[in-house]
């Protein structure tokens, strides 16, 4: 979505400049900010459309407590929280509900201008009341909306970042077929087959599915204790169990 205004608060100049530089050329207007305090001063008459947080932004403000900060301000605006290691992401989403999505610094840029085209295409359909209903998956008590990227389970409403909901497009796009580690590491792609052509060769970057389920499965336990549709096949991957 050209013209679109992507702002950036990381306090490394070098990787905030990489990320200005990479959004640019894609197309975006994009402006980086070396602390949160800077980033909310220059918020302060317009929000930005997207907003890239570091979650470690030094001394002061740190990016957690930024991310509330805009979350307070507007329930839409799209929020993308880095990382500098994977462990890190079971930290922010434990401690903030706030972000869209978490990554790692190690993402490749080709992934996360996929996972931002993405957010901004969310934040366009919230804007029009009438869901595109051909979409809609309806699986069993599972219901996935992938142009708002809303999950239901049992009619309550399931909080996944990109790639746990990702993850769970495919599992439930066929239900009882086992998916393998390199499939759900597609995901993306594996889900939807409407991908832009630059887009299909980009794969999730955590090479760790074990822990992407794990996440997956606590997200819907917290809405659902006895939560069991996805099944582990060992050996062969997971699948998912219409309930």
């Amino acid at each position: 979505m050209p013209g679109k205004l992507v702002a950036i608060v990381e306090d490394q100049t070098d990787v905030q400049n990489n990320y200005v530089d990479a959004l640019r050329r894609d197309g975006y207007k994009s402006r980086g900010y070396d602390s949160g305090e800077k980033a909310l001063e220059a918020f302060q008459n317009k929000l930005p459309d997207l907003v890239i947080i570091d979650i470690n932004l030094g001394e002061g403000m740190d990016g957690l407590d930024l991310c509330s900060e805009l979350r307070s301000r507007s329930e839409t605006l799209p929020i993308m929280i880095l990382t500098a290691k994977e462990g890190e992401i079971n930290q922010a989403a434990g401690l903030t509900r706030g972000a869209d999505d978490y990554v790692t610094k190690s993402t490749s840029l080709d992934l996360i201008m996929i996972r931002i085209r993405v957010l901004l295409r969310r934040t366009e359909a919230l804007k029009n009341p009438r869901a595109d209903q051909e979409r809609i998956l309806n699986e069993g008590s599972l219901k996935l909306d992938p142009i708002r990227i809303e999950t239901e389970w049992k009619g309550k409403p399931v909080e996944l970042n990109l790639t746990e909901f990702w993850i769970v497009q495919l599992l439930a796009s066929q239900p009882g077929r086992p998916f393998s580690r390199s499939e759900l590491m597609n995901a993306p792609v594996n889900a939807d087959p409407r991908w832009d052509n630059r887009d299909r060769n980009v794969v999730l970057e955590d090479a760790s599915v074990t822990q992407q389920i794990k996440r997956v499965r606590a997200r819907f336990t917290t809405v659902d204790q006895d939560f069991d549709a996805i099944q582990t096949v060992y050996g062969r991957g997971y699948r998912w169990i219409s309930g």
